[in-house]
This record gives C-alpha cells, sequence and structure tokens, in this order.
C-alpha cells in the first residue's frame, strides 16, 4: 500500500512536476511571444522612425540637390550672358578697327596725319608701317605730319622706314633705341578700358 501510494505519489509527483513544468514552459513561451512580440514592435517602430528620418533626409537632400542645380544653372547662365555681352563689345572694337583701317584712303591718310603730329615728341623720327600702307601712302603720310608739325611751329624730321610690322594699321615711332606702339590695336586697346562701360551702356543699356 505504501508501496502504492509511494509509487502514486511519486506518480502524482512527476505529474505535477510535467504539469509545472508544461505551466513554466507555457509562461516562458508566453514572455518570449511577448518578449518577441515587444521587439517586433519596437523594431517596427524604430524601423518606421527610421524611414521617416530617412524619407526627410532624402527629401532633404534632394531639395539641397535641386538648389544646387537651381545655382549652378543660375551661375551657368549668368556666364553666358556675361560671355555673350563681352562678345559683343569685342565685336564692336574689331568692327570699328576694320571700318578705320579700310575707310577712304584720304580720310585714314588725315587721320594717321594728325596721329603721328601728335605722337611725334624728339627731333627725329622713323615712321614703320605695315607693307600695305607704306605702299599705298607711306611717303604722303610722312609728309603731311611734316607739314602739320611745321604749322604748329615743331621741328621734327620725319622719315619713312623701309622696315615694315605686321600690325592692321597705324605706325610704330622710332627715335634710336626708343619705339612707340601707335598702332591701331596698342591704340583700341589703350582706350579699351575708358570706352567698355561706354559701349556697354549703348548696348544694353547698362
Amino acid at each position: 500500500m505504501n508501496a502504492v501510494l509511494q509509487g502514486d505519489g511519486l506518480g502524482r509527483l512527476v505529474q505535477k512536476i510535467l504539469r509545472d513544468a508544461d505551466a513554466e514552459a507555457d509562461r516562458i513561451r508566453n514572455e518570449a511571444r511577448a518578449r518577441a512580440d515587444e521587439i517586433i514592435k519596437k523594431a517596427n517602430e524604430e524601423a518606421e522612425a527610421r524611414r521617416g528620418e530617412i524619407l526627410e533626409r532624402a527629401s532633404r537632400e534632394r531639395e539641397i540637390r535641386k538648389q544646387r542645380v537651381v545655382t549652378l544653372a543660375r551661375l551657368d547662365g549668368r556666364r553666358a550672358v556675361l560671355a555673350a555681352k563681352d562678345q559683343a563689345i569685342r565685336s564692336v572694337f574689331e568692327k570699328a578697327l576694320e571700318e578705320l583701317v579700310n575707310a577712304d584712303e584720304d580720310r585714314y591718310l588725315g587721320f594717321l596725319a594728325s596721329l603721328l603730329a601728335h605722337s611725334a615728341t624728339h627731333d627725329a623720327h622713323e615712321v614703320i608701317l605695315n607693307a600695305r600702307d607704306r605702299d599705298r601712302l607711306g611717303e604722303r603720310l610722312v609728309g603731311e605730319a611734316g607739314r602739320l608739325l611745321e604749322s604748329r611751329g615743331k621741328k621734327v624730321h620725319l622719315t619713312l622706314s623701309e622696315e615694315t610690322r605686321p600690325i592692321k594699321g597705324g605706325f610704330i615711332l622710332r627715335a634710336g633705341s626708343l619705339e612707340v606702339n601707335c598702332s591701331l590695336e596698342a591704340l583700341f586697346n589703350s582706350h579699351r578700358d575708358r570706352l567698355v562701360p561706354r559701349v556697354a551702356k549703348v548696348l544694353f543699356g547698362e
């Protein structure tokens, strides 16, 4: 009897242990599931928060990129406008130079003679022209400039040089080792800074 009871008691004890273990297992499983659910919930919340953060950051980055593109486009546009204006101003100077070089010969001669008489500051000068001007008006230029100097009471000896220079127009004045560049290109360049604002105002109303 005692053995049976003992056996029965042992059996009940075993069953209780098993039930307790099963209950504990259920509790553990439930807690694990709860913890897992909590972890998953937090992970989802964190992921959603990070998603919002990522989307917000991406949106900011897109806006920054957009602003950068707009800024660069504006800079490119300004550069293009400035380049076009600079080209227009250069074209005006080039056209004026070409028109002066290709002007009526008497008018061109008068211009050069006046310039030569104004530029001759030494007792003697050698006048160097380009090949075209030397052949067509060299001697006349020296003579006309000499007459202008005499009319102003200046005694300057002008000589037409055998040498020529690759200039568009105008002349080079030589006095000994000293040379003064009175080519049309040099004259235009020397007045360019002063004239550009006036040309720009005429062209662009600036």
